[in-house]
Formats: C-alpha cells, structure tokens, sequence
C-alpha cells in the first residue's frame, strides 16, 4: 500500500483526504433563530405485528357489540284510544243500568232494611219529585223506619193494637215530605228560611218549657229513638218553616179584608157601649166564640211568643191591641193571672176575639195546584 501511494501525486493526494474528510465529517444542518419553530413531539415508536394487513383492517373496520339491556318483566302495553273509550262507554252503560234496575227494585217494593238505607244514603235515588226537586228515598225510609220502631214500642209497653196500618203511616209521611217541600219552595219566594240560629234558639225555648235539656233528649229518645239533632232537622225546622211562612202571609192582599175588620172590633171595643163578650158571639171566628171568647186557662210557658208578650203588658180586665199570629188577628183580655210559689207569673186566663186570616194551607195548596208532583 505504502508503495502504490508513494506513485501518486500530491495533489491527488490531499484532494482524497479531503473528499475522506468531508465524508466522514456530520452534516449538521444551520438553525434560524428567526424563523425557528417549536419541535413536534416525537412520535412513539410503531408496534411491528407479525398478522398479515388484512386481519388488521377487518379489526380496525369491527364496531363493538351493544352490551344486552335487561328486559323488563312486566311489558307496557300501549293500549289503543279507541278501545280505551270503548271501555269507558261499556262502563258507563252498565253502571246506568245497574242504577235503573235498583231503582225499580225501590218503586216496585219499597224495601225498608238497613243495607238499603246505606245505599240510598250514599245515591240519592229519588222517591218523588216536585218542582224538579228530588225527595230523595233516603229522608222517606229514615221517617218510616222511625216510625216503625215507634210503634213497635208502643206494641211491647201498652196493649194498644188499633194502631195505622203500615202502609197507610208510609203514605202520610211521603205525603207530609211533599207539603213540606212546597212549603219550602213558596217561602223561597219571599226569601224567607230559618237560620242554624234561629233554629238554635227557639229550641233552647222549647227545651226550657219542658225542663232540663237532657229530661228533654231522653223523652225523645225513649219515645221516637231520636237524639237532639235527628228532632231538630225532622220535626221542629219544617214547623218553624211554616209558622215563619203563617206570619209573613198575614200582610198578603187577600188578608187585608180580615185585617180591616179586627181593626174595626178594636175600635168598637174603646167604645163602652159595646162589651167584649157580645163582639166576641158577634165576630169571632173560633169554637170558643159561643162562650162570649172565654178560652180558660193558659201555662204562660206554652203560650205563643207575642201572644205571651202582649199579655205580660196589661193588667186583670184590660184588653190588648192587634196581634198577629199563625192563626189570624186576635184581640185578647187578660181575665187573670195566676202566680207560682216565687211570685212569678205562671198561669192565665184569658178571652180573645180572632179574625182568621186565610189559612197557609189555601196559599200551598194553590201552589200545589200549579205545580208538577210525581211520586215514583
């Protein structure tokens, strides 16, 4: 070697130690400052895989499976809306019919048992109408059922056997429903009612005449199977009702007549010429008119309120003014006056002279007359 490079030249030489130089020298490439941008992250190395390419694109292309969903136990089943009100329709039909058959099982045999009168407490099926207001099955059943064991009473305590028939007692009190709902319909044209009040009070009145009040609720109880409230709606709201009803009529037109002419008695009563025996034969309008208006004794307590009003005014043989009562216009005497062991006053005797004043049964059986009643 040393040899064959003894035989080149020189130049030859350092031109091949410089090619050998430059080729073995690394080429490091200049950096701008300027323009020099932020290196990219390296990138990871690639896994080499030894599956062919196919297999890789059939796994890359593969979707993942949806994972199972629980199915419910119960499925909801979405019903069609036609066949919703189709039930609904078969429903109501035969709810209908079902509540016109009983109905007819109530017209047709008039059943009086207790399951009955839970139901019809509950639906208040009709047993008469009048005016297009019920009387409903209920109110009439609990009077009779009442009424019934009333009689019943009356059977095991007394040897009473000419008692009503039950089917006649049944009719009186569907008929005495019906007056008392015309009753109450006309005094609705004069806006006239008895208040929860009222009520109250006048009971509290009623109650005091017969003693204590639980002398009163035992009566009561042992006599009709009643408590204090059963008494009050039933019996005593009705009569109030129509005594209020009595009173407003008295300033109605067709009583002016009668009115007039006790105003006229009264009249000729202040002149002394004329006594209070001869106008009471001559006008009065009662059984006691032949006994010149002598009507006996009365307990101040069962008296009416403004007859026993009027009377706490006057004194022994003196006579009062005009007073409007549920029988007319009276003109009353005190006769006597009776006390009791403290002093107070406990009993009088009394005349009176009354002009009656058409009667409250004229003016609803007119309206009855006008109106539209139907008893099933």
């Amino acid at each position: 070697m040393v040899e064959e490079n003894k035989n080149l030249d020189p130049i030859e030489i350092k031109r091949l130690r410089e090619v050998v130089l430059d080729w073995i020298k690394p080429q490091v490439k200049p950096v701008s400052i300027v323009n020099s941008k932020p290196k990219s992250p390296p990138k990871l190395p690639v896994t080499v895989t030894n599956q062919p390419p196919s297999i890789l694109v059939e796994a890359r292309n593969k979707k993942p499976k949806p994972e199972k969903l629980v199915k419910p136990i119960f499925k909801k089943i979405k019903m069609p809306k036609i066949f919703f009100f189709k039930i609904l329709f078969l429903g109501l039909i035969f709810i209908f019919i079902s509540l016109f058959c009983f109905e007819t099982y109530l017209i047709n045999f008039k059943p009086k048992n207790l399951i009955v009168k839970k139901i019809t407490q509950i639906i208040p099926f009709p047993v008469a109408l009048v005016n297009y207001r019920f009387i409903s099955y209920y109110d009439w059943l609990e009077q009779v059922i009442l009424l019934n064991q009333y009689y019943e009473e009356i059977k095991k305590n007394t040897d009473q056997t000419d008692l009503p028939i039950i089917e006649e007692s049944e009719k009186h009190i569907l008929d005495r429903l019906i007056k008392e709902e015309l009753i109450k319909q006309y005094a609705s044209k004069y806006s006239i009612k008895v208040s929860n009040e009222e009520l109250d009070a006048e009971t509290m009145k009623m109650i005091n005449s017969f003693g204590s009040e639980q002398d009163f609720i035992n009566q009561i109880k042992e006599k009709y199977n009643w408590n204090l409230d059963e008494f009050k709606r039933i019996i005593f709201k009705p009569l109030l009702l129509r005594n209020k009803l009595s009173l407003y009529l008295l300033d109605h037109p067709q009583n002016q007549s009668a009115h007039l002419l006790a105003q006229d008695i009264l009249k000729m009563l202040k002149n002394q010429n004329n006594s209070f025996e001869n106008l009471a034969k001559k006008y009065s309008q009662d059984s006691a008119a032949i006994n010149g208006g002598d009507v006996g004794y009365f307990d101040i307590n069962h008296l009416n309120p403004a007859v026993a009003q009027v009377i706490a005014g006057l004194k022994p043989n003196e006579f009062s003014g005009v007073v409007k009562t549920k029988l007319g216009f009276q003109i009353l005497r005190l006769d006597e006056l009776l006390l009791d062991e403290q002093g107070q006053p406990a009993k009088v005797r009394l005349h009176q002279i009354l002009i009656k004043s058409k009667d409250i049964d004229e003016f609803v059986n007119n309206f009855s007359d006008e109106s539209i009643i139907l008893v099933f």
